[in-house]
């Protein structure tokens, strides 16, 4: 079923505002639903009462944020359709998981505020598990928290280290939905308030299921071609059912058994794919020197809403690194076009840019803008803004690291185009 019978169409525009209005939305939402069930004596003097109800308000908060930021992470297309693509899905994930866990952090600190003057080492041992069951529980969850957020935030493993320790979100979010339902239990919660609680723990039960029902296409290895020291070209035959795709998305491909990693489509023919794959890490060191003709893939997909379809007849677009393979889907998918398109390809060296003859051939509605970074400098919006004349009626389509992406965005606001006008597909989950 079509995911527009259940969502609107959002333009660019609203997708925008949504991901931005989010995390205020829920928190609205929450704090809402937690006033309704307050006592009126709530608002009467400061005392342990209103202490405690300010500490089950962040705790209710932050298992809010943190059920929507795994229901985020779960790849599901109703949602990368609503908030237009999975790398800002993604974004939202860390965005969500991060307000979780400040929540949840100041949860226990809030309640221990109580004896903080009057019994100091009470509050001290308020989050150590000397409690009975249900907080025993809570406490559990939040050291389990702590020290998965270290590692996020401190990168000291591996992609697939880390993406091993991520999975163990789902039983830190687990041991919280137990602490706070039977923490319900005992203190009789209000039925709204238990019936959110209750939706929580929910889509939180979803998120986890939907990582074993992704539904997965086989497709066998016909070619694999090396285009540089470093870049990689495979070509695969469905063994199932094609996968339909618009060109510029992507899908996770899992080779061996091993972890699914994205890539994008970089053919637009539905009988054959061809991805290209650029040695960024572990897994795709491997790709590049063990893959071989006939073996098999599993592909989840397609991803992404990155779209030229979307944008204006002019239009600027900016690749950084591999981050060229989804303009060079599109290029491949045009026959005739009314567009008017710069591509500016940038690279640390020249003798690292791909696709450069079939980019030139395409001359008709396409000029080609090679930028070597080591020698002449990173690309600025002003210097694209000066060689073009002016960015009005442009739209702008940027691939490539986020700290490219983002930091060039900044620049063409500062300009003046409309951010309306600026789409993005970030690849650091690509970096795999």
């Amino acid at each position: 079923m079509s995911s527009s019978h259940f969502f609107p169409d959002l333009s660019h525009s609203g997708q925008i505002r949504l991901r931005k209005a989010f995390p205020w939305l829920l928190l609205g939402i929450t704090f809402l639903i937690w006033l309704w069930t307050l006592s009126p004596r709530f608002f009467l003097r400061m005392g342990n009462y209103q202490i405690n109800q300010l500490g089950r308000f962040f705790g209710l908060a932050g298992y809010a944020y943190l059920s929507f930021a795994l229901l985020f992470n779960s790849r599901l297309p109703l949602l990368e359709k609503l908030f237009g693509g999975l790398d800002c899905l993604y974004r939202l994930h860390h965005t969500l998981g991060s307000l979780g866990f400040f929540f949840m952090l100041i949860h226990p600190i809030t309640f221990s505020l109580k004896w903080l003057f009057t019994r100091p080492e009470k509050a001290l041992f308020f989050i150590t598990p000397i409690h009975h069951i249900d907080k025993n529980l809570g406490v559990f969850s939040f050291w389990l928290f702590v020290l998965l957020l270290m590692v996020t935030y401190c990168k000291v493993l591996s992609y697939s280290k880390w993406k091993c320790s991520h999975s163990f979100l789902f039983m830190a979010f687990f041991i919280a939905a137990l602490h706070i339902h039977l923490i319900g239990l005992h203190h009789k919660t209000p039925f709204l308030l238990s019936s959110f609680q209750l939706i929580l723990t929910s889509l939180g039960i979803l998120s986890f299921a939907l990582k074993w029902v992704r539904p997965q296409k086989r497709y066998s290895v016909t070619h694999v071609e090396k285009l540089s020291p470093v870049v990689t070209s495979i070509t695969l035959m469905p063994l199932d059912k094609p996968c339909s795709f618009i060109p510029g998305q992507f899908g996770f491909f899992s080779f061996w058994g091993k972890e699914a990693h994205p890539f994008t489509f970089c053919s637009h023919s539905k009988d054959q794919l061809t991805i290209t794959v650029k040695n960024l890490g572990d897994f795709t060191s491997r790709l590049l020197h063990e893959l071989k003709k006939d073996d098999i893939a599993f592909l989840e997909g397609p991803y992404g809403s990155f779209d030229y379809r979307k944008g204006l007849p002019r239009q600027v677009w900016i690749a950084g690194g591999i981050g060229i393979t989804p303009f060079l889907s599109w290029v491949r998918s045009i026959e005739k076009s009314a567009l008017q398109v710069d591509l500016y390809y940038t690279v640390p060296y020249e003798e690292e840019a791909l696709f450069l003859e079939e980019f030139a051939a395409y001359s008709s509605f396409l000029t080609l803008h090679l930028i070597p970074s080591r020698k002449r400098g990173h690309i600025t919006a002003s210097e694209i803004k000066k060689e073009l004349g002016t960015l009005s009626h442009t739209s702008l389509f940027m691939c490539g690291p986020p700290t490219m992406t983002q930091d060039l965005k900044k620049q063409f606001l500062a300009l003046g185009l409309s951010e309306d006008d600026i789409f993005t597909e970030d690849f650091a989950f690509y970096s795999t």
